[in-house]
Order: structure tokens, then C-alpha cells, then sequence
């Protein structure tokens, strides 16, 4: 039986159709194993629009099996679930993921699912409201794993374009048969972030796995903070700004990125549009950090089979922000480079980007055994004087360019 708490809070159980026995008889719902989303979708509906309303949905061990996309009610996305507006959602399994070893709810997408479906079409397996002018706080989404047949189709697994506050936690996007030379389409994004003016309320993505996707993570909005995600074997890890704005979007508040990291992947960072789409020549100047950014670079496993692209700013100078990384090119991983290229050539003159391999200090043989960044300083007691790198050469305090 649904529990009604209160007249503006319920708790729903939901299980799957090959949950344990107990968990099914503790169930207000049981899915059949056919078109669970449209049995997902029957349970959600009831509180759309109803936004005073409070609702938790707890999601039992087992498979849930995605057969279909669909059109629901405003939104423009076809989507296998679509989230109601209302004033709090919370969506989770029951079960904490074991990192490595196994996630105990899936929804796993059927290659049915795309039958009938315009190959350039993007669709959702979740979605929150896309229409302008809705959106929903406080969400928490945590506990589970979207699971997509092949890298083959334009699909967005978790779609937060109009969310306000969000939590996400413990979560895996896969799209099966990602790995060396598998380029997947363009269009597939593991998960794409808000595109809304939250008046300071912020989003928390903690321990998420994004792997075999065009994007694993495509991030936006304001006072997002992003802590142990993991981009693998996709073609970018990261991408900021890199769909379309909103006439009262903000894309000037702070992205904060703790402890992420991307491997396996075709292309380092990129950064696209910043700034109101209302003034397109505004730069924005939007804030990026990333702390302690972990980087595997292996050109042999990496969906290109080539060497990794360096990050870069579609427009130059339009995002500022600081980057502290660490990257290795070894196949054990056993210790990090000093020779990796970060930016394009041209990119990234706003941040403060330093490969923490890097001393700040020592000889001239050391400094000539890096790839530098924008303006990064080095003591050379060779030399016995502080040098700058211009962008183009190392000079002193002077401008003259040193050896």
C-alpha cells in the first residue's frame, strides 16, 4: 500500500520483476519486466504539477527494463521517465552500489526500445521537465545504474537540463561495447546538467561513473559541485557549456570539480559557450575549478586511437577558473608525467593551470623536460632567477627569453 505520511508526503516501493520474494510482497508496485518505464511513469504522473507536494520512491534490487521512449505531456524530449515538477523527489535504490563489483538496480535499456525511432533524434531514458519555466528542487537521485545496449544511439541517460537543487550520488551511466576505437555518436551524454537560474541554490554530483559516451559529463548552470566522477572511455570526459542556453540562464557562477577524473578518453576538457544567450558577445567569464583532476592517457585504448586532444576554449578567454592535474601515460599507471599538454595552443589564458608533477623549483634540465602552461613560474637555480612561461617560450622577469 502507498504510505501517505502526511497530506503532502508519500513513500513508494517499488520492485522489479526479478527482486527477491520479500522485496515484491513489501512492494506498492511490482514491475512485470515489459515496459517497466510505462509502469514507472503511471506512479510518477499522479503528483506532476503538484508542487507543494513531497514524494520518496525507493527502488528494490533487480532489473528494470526499458522498452520504449516516449512523449510525456510538455516535454520535448522523448523520454523513457520523465520526473513530475513538484516541490521534492527523491529516487533511489535501496541498496548502496558496491564500486567494481555490482549494481543492484538497473534500468536497463532493450535495443526494442529504439525501433520506429529517428536515428538523429535525441532521446532521454530520464528526463525532468524541458519545457521553459518549470523546473523542480530538490531532487535525490542515488543508488543506480542506466544500462544502454550499445555507444550506436543519441541518448542522454539522465537529463537535469530543468532541476534546481539536486543531489546525485552512487550513480552508473554504461553504454555496452565502449572501449580502443569504439567512437561513440555524437549526440550521447551520460549526464547533462541544469540550464536554469537557481538563485543560488547549487547541485552535488558525488561518485559517478559516466562510460562510452560522446560526453560523459555535459556540465552547466550554476554552483555545481562535483566530487569522484570518472568519464571513461568516451570521447570527452567533460564538456562545459556545450548545449544550448536559455533566455535567463546564468552561466557565471562557480563549477567546482573535486577529485574527478577521466580515463581512456579521446579529448581533454571542452569549454563552449559562456554567458547570457540574451547578449552573445557577453564572455561570461564563467569559473571552472578543478582540483586534484586525475588524467589516463592511453592512445592505444582511447576511442581515436590516436593521441588525446588537449582541452580548449571554443571562444578563447571567455572562462577563467583554476586547474590543478595530475596525468600519466603509463599502461600500469605507475606514476605521473611531466610531459602532458594540457590546453590548445591559445586556450586557457584565464586560468591558473599548474601538473602537479611539476616542481616549482630546480634545475634547467627539469624545467626543459616539461610541457608548461599559460604563465607558469619556475625557479631555476641553474640559473639562479625566477622564469615565466609566455605561452610561446620561457623568459625572466624582463622578458628575455632564457635556454
Amino acid at each position: 500500500m502507498i504510505k501517505l505520511l502526511t497530506s503532502l508526503m508519500t513513500i513508494i516501493n517499488i520492485a522489479a520483476f526479478n527482486s527477491s520474494a520479500a522485496d515484491k510482497a513489501a512492494a506498492d508496485v511490482v514491475c512485470s519486466g515489459v515496459h517497466d518505464e510505462v509502469t514507472i511513469q503511471q506512479v510518477l504522473d499522479r503528483f506532476d504539477g503538484n508542487t507543494s507536494e513531497t514524494c520518496e520512491i525507493y527502488l528494490a534490487d533487480g532489473v528494470y527494463n526499458i522498452d520504449g521512449f516516449h512523449l510525456y505531456g510538455d516535454a520535448t524530449h522523448r523520454t523513457a521517465i520523465k520526473f513530475p515538477q513538484m516541490a521534492s523527489l527523491r529516487f533511489e535504490g535501496k541498496s548502496d552500489i558496491i564500486p567494481r563489483v555490482g549494481v543492484n538496480v538497473e534500468f536497463k535499456v532493450r535495443p526494442e526500445a529504439y525501433e520506429g525511432l529517428d536515428p538523429n533524434e535525441q532521446v532521454c531514458v530520464m528526463l525532468f521537465s524541458d519545457n521553459m519555466g518549470r523546473n523542480t528542487n530538490n531532487v535525490k537521485l542515488r543508488n543506480f545504474q542506466i544500462m544502454l545496449p550499445d555507444t550506436k544511439h543519441k541518448v542522454i541517460c539522465l537529463n537535469l537540463f530543468r532541476t534546481g537543487g539536486a543531489v546525485l550520488e552512487n550513480l552508473r551511466m554504461n553504454a555496452a561495447g565502449a572501449g580502443a576505437g569504439v567512437i561513440p555518436v555524437e549526440g550521447s551524454v551520460g549526464i547533462r546538467g541544469q540550464n536554469v537560474n537557481t538563485n543560488g541554490i547549487g547541485q552535488y554530483w558525488k561518485d559517478i561513473y559516466s562510460i562510452g559516451f560522446y560526453e560523459a559529463f555535459q556540465i552547466g548552470g550554476e554552483h555545481t559541485v562535483c566530487v569522484g566522477l570518472l568519464g571513461y572511455k568516451s570521447y570527452y570526459g567533460y564538456t562545459f557549456g556545450n548545449y544550448e542556453t536559455v533566455e535567463w540562464g546564468v552561466w557565471e557562477h562557480p563549477i567546482t570539480l573535486i577529485n574527478c577524473s577521466e580515463e581512456l578518453c579521446a579529448a581533454l576538457p571542452l569549454f563552449n559557450r559562456c554567458g547570457e544567450m540574451r547578449d552573445p558577445n557577453n564572455p561570461g567569464l564563467q569559473c571552472v575549478d578543478m582540483i586534484s583532476h586525475t588524467m589516463e592517457f592511453r592512445e592505444n585504448e582511447n576511442p581515436t586511437l590516436k593521441p588525446v586532444l588537449p582541452a580548449r576554449e571554443v571562444i578563447p578567454g571567455t572562462w577563467c577558473g583554476n586547474i590543478v592535474f595530475a596525468a600519466n601515460k603509463h599502461s600500469l599507471s605507475k606514476g605521473n608525467a611531466v610531459d602532458v599538454q594540457f590546453w590548445e595552443k591559445g586556450s586557457g589564458h584565464r586560468f591558473k593551470t599548474r601538473n602537479s608533477a611539476h616542481a616549482m623549483a630546480g634545475t634547467t634540465a627539469e624545467r626543459l623536460s616539461y610541457i608548461p602552461t599559460y604563465i607558469q613560474t619556475y625557479y631555476d637555480t641553474d640559473l639562479g632567477k625566477l622564469v615565466i612561461y609566455n605561452g610561446e617560450a620561457w623568459v625572466d622577469a624582463n622578458g628575455k627569453r632564457v635556454d
